[in-house]
């Protein structure tokens, strides 16, 4: 890989001007107008008509003057155009970043609250399981937890019930509807 090639500038000694600002400058100096491309742009429009009424200018100065005002408005306004959708280009990429953040914390919330879920219903099918094993019907044979469920009251009371009769259980343990019950 060759590196680049390095150019040299020459420092310029005469101003960098954007936009017809020159030309302007040029053309009106051409015609004689008695102001500066600045006075004309930059003054407010009282000031502006009163210099044009000051003065005993021709035709084609005053279409010259006319036109440099408009285009150095025009100018001023485009910047400031530019400026505002610069303005609302970064507040959009502030307000997705920010978009961005709140979605990854989010995320990481539910990623948490999931695994929270998943330990809470392993600690929760653990300890169904541990009170099957040690209940015992009158026979002191176990309950078999597919007959039968815990079910808690309002006060906190645990009960052992006996699952739904009129629900029957199909081959993969899923309940399932009498023929008769209406959907």
């Amino acid at each position: 890989m060759q590196p680049k090639e390095v150019k040299k500038y020459i420092k310029n000694d005469r101003p960098k001007h954007k936009g017809p600002a020159p030309k302007d400058a040029k053309r009106a100096a051409e015609l004689k107008v008695p102001f500066t491309v600045d006075q004309i742009t930059d003054s407010p429009v009282e000031e502006f008509n009163e210099m044009l009424t000051k003065y005993k200018l021709n035709a084609a100065q005053l279409q010259l003057i006319r036109d440099i005002r408009r285009r150095g408005k025009n100018k001023v306004a485009a910047q400031n155009c530019r400026k505002r959708k610069m303005d609302l280009v970064y507040g959009v990429e502030d307000e997705l970043q920010q978009l961005k953040h709140t979605r990854d914390k989010l995320i990481n919330e539910r990623q948490l609250i999931d695994k929270q879920t998943r330990e809470m219903k392993a600690r929760f099918s653990q300890m169904y399981q541990e009170i099957f094993t040690s209940l015992r019907d009158e026979h002191g044979q176990p309950y078999d937890p597919n007959e039968y469920s815990l079910q808690q009251s309002s006060d906190g009371d645990v009960f052992l019930v006996p699952r739904n009769t009129s629900l029957g259980v199909d081959e993969h343990g899923k309940n399932k509807k009498r023929k008769n019950q209406k959907k």
